[in-house]
């Protein structure tokens, strides 16, 4: 354990909250090791980060209260560190704390805290990188705050200032990337760049645009893969490309081409969740997986292996949720997938038990506009005759 050593490590704390959190059914204890890193805190700059790490942790949990209240104590701190000390270094702590905060914003919706503090935050990033041009880290930090606008404009529909700040930000990533053609890194900030313009052009109905930088992203991740055989990383950041390309096929009603690409990231996950069966997150992936494809045959018609399929899904998260119960996001996965089971099946059962989850989540405050919206979307499916 990290606080064998010291407990009084406010450090060893943050690392022990993390490495709780990628654990089965550890999210309670991560949440109550990231609250003893600010107990034992000795300077700002560690309760700003303990702070940051209880804001991250009450958001895995749903709680969005506590995630805003942490979340905006720790700007506090930034900022009073900014005015003791204007460093580069107290200025990147407070442009991550306000991205903190603007993550549980848009969770709770509150899209104009959001957009207030996504803007301070993209300002300090843009007058570090002036202050050091030949700055790594400015540049690249510059590149998050961008996709963090880029994230909040598609979420408002506002399509234009996404389409600006992540071409602003795959501009920047192709510099980094040409200029250290040996980093995987480089080439993985590239690829996540490509993926979001990507996902933009499906959303503007673009199929062309989002093909070409998804099959660019592709070729990327399959290279680093190739390059990293022994990154688990690398095995799934390829699965994610493989869905894209799958996302694309499906709206074309390609059901070929994305039983092609979803069954490819499929056989990739089942190896990664067997190799670490402790990782709730490996289990995860392989239960989306599943359910792309369980949603392929139920869209082409195939009832029968949408079932099977989809019935592994809801038996699977009904276990996550057993093992960790504090995660709200796997309860509201496990209602959407009820949704879609009851659309394969049509037993009304299913949906009765996703709208029992729903209403559970919401009377305890848990439950997220983003968790409601895909509940919904799923129960609203019309299915194909």
């Amino acid at each position: 354990m990290a606080t064998s050593l010291d407990d009084t490590d406010c450090w060893a704390w943050i690392f022990l909250a993390r490495l709780e959190a990628r654990q089965a059914g550890r999210s309670a204890e991560a949440g109550r090791a990231a609250k003893e890193a600010f107990r034992v805190a000795k300077s700002d700059r560690e309760r700003n980060k303990a702070l940051n790490e209880i804001s991250r942790m009450q958001l895995r949990s749903g709680n969005l209260a506590a995630a805003r209240t942490a979340s905006e104590q720790s700007v506090i701190v930034a900022r009073a560190m900014v005015i003791a000390n204007p460093s580069t270094e107290a200025k990147r702590d407070l442009s991550i704390s306000l991205e903190r905060l603007a993550d549980v914003a848009l969770k709770e919706n509150d899209l104009v805290t959001a957009r207030e503090v996504i803007d301070e935050s993209l300002a300090i990033r843009r007058v570090l990188v002036a202050a050091n041009l030949q700055s790594t880290e400015a540049q690249r930090d510059l590149s998050f705050a961008l996709n963090k606008l880029g994230d909040l404009a598609v979420s408002v529909d506002d399509f234009g200032t996404a389409q600006r700040a992540f071409q602003e930000s795959l501009e920047i990533r192709r510099v980094l990337a040409i200029a250290d053609p040996a980093s995987a890194i480089a080439k993985r900030d590239l690829s996540s760049s490509l993926e979001r313009l990507g996902e933009l052009a499906m959303k503007r109905n673009n199929m062309n645009v989002a093909r070409n930088a998804f099959e660019e992203n592709l070729e990327i991740r399959r290279a680093l893969a190739e390059t990293n055989p022994n990154s688990a990383q690398a095995k799934l950041d390829l699965t994610f490309a493989l869905n894209n390309l799958g996302d694309v096929a499906m709206m074309a009603l390609d059901y070929k081409s994305a039983r092609k690409a979803y069954q490819e990231g499929l056989k990739i996950r089942s190896e990664l969740a067997a190799s670490d069966p402790e990782s709730v997150q490996a289990q995860k992936d392989l239960l989306v997986s599943k359910q792309k494809i369980g949603l392929t045959e139920l869209k082409s018609g195939n009832m029968d292996e949408a079932k099977v399929f989809l019935t592994e899904v809801v038996t699977g998260l009904k276990a996550l949720v057993e093992r960790d119960p504090a995660r709200a996001d796997h309860e509201v996965d496990l209602a959407v997938s009820y949704n879609w089971l009851g659309h394969a099946t049509g037993d009304v059962q299913h949906s009765a038990a996703a709208d029992a989850i729903e209403e559970r989540l919401a009377s305890a405050n848990r439950l997220s506009p983003d968790g409601a919206k895909a509940i919904r979307d799923a129960r609203n499916y019309v299915r194909p005759i």
